[in-house]
């Protein structure tokens, strides 16, 4: 009982991963960097840059916090509704792997 009260408890909030999923999570990450960046709070210019480069266009730095907040909040609508989907999204993107790899060697590809 010690050792089921002590042990590391990893919580990683039961969402299958998927690319459409990862893109929303990584889009709400950037605008919640620049809302951070925008109230006058630190933020790691690197992480920023980095998080930035990947989804938004640089020009989208030097927004309005308004217009960030509102941006921040469609981010966060589009990706609780992608999140409700999160099995359907998985099972599709490993179809869709699946069949991109069967061509390249000499496996079938598998239903799942």
């Amino acid at each position: 009982m010690y050792a089921e009260r002590k042990y590391r408890k990893l919580k990683m909030g039961q969402v299958a991963f998927s690319p459409e999923i990862a893109k929303a999570r990584i889009l709400t990450q950037a605008w919640l960097l620049l809302d951070k960046q925008a109230k006058g709070l630190t933020v790691s210019s690197r992480l920023l840059q980095r998080t930035i480069q990947a989804e938004l266009p640089s020009s989208h730095r030097h927004l309005p916090p308004a217009l960030i907040a509102t941006n921040l909040k469609s981010a966060y609508t589009s990706y609780y509704s992608i999140k409700s989907d999160h099995i359907c999204l998985r099972k599709d993107s490993l179809q869709d792997l699946a069949e991109a790899m069967a061509p390249e060697g000499n496996t079938k590809k598998r239903l799942l």
